[in-house]
């Protein structure tokens, strides 16, 4: 049966309001040894798949600088305090 990991340590790296990145030192439930990971955390995020009335899929194209690429991608980004993702949905 799989188990759940336990975090024994966590230290922040590295942190803007897109992201963190921080090391946590976790101990395997299977070997009992302790292992350091990292984690990346990020607020809140939508993405939506927007149709059309003729049931076309809307996409956008973005500048990516990890991959250094244009791609196709569906609309999404950041739920800001105090919104609701649901009211992010609903556009005239």
């Amino acid at each position: 049966m799989l188990k759940k990991w336990k975090t024994l340590d966590t230290k922040q790296i590295f942190g803007t309001k897109f992201f963190g990145l921080r090391e946590d030192k976790v101990l395997s439930p299977k070997t009992e040894n302790t292992h350091p990971v990292w984690v990346m955390d990020a607020p809140n995020w939508i993405n939506i798949i927007p149709i059309t009335k003729e049931q076309k899929v809307i996409m956008i194209k973005q500048y990516r600088f990890g991959s250094q690429e244009i791609s196709l991608e569906i609309p999404g980004g950041m739920v800001d305090a105090g919104e609701e993702p649901y009211q992010l949905l609903y556009v005239n």
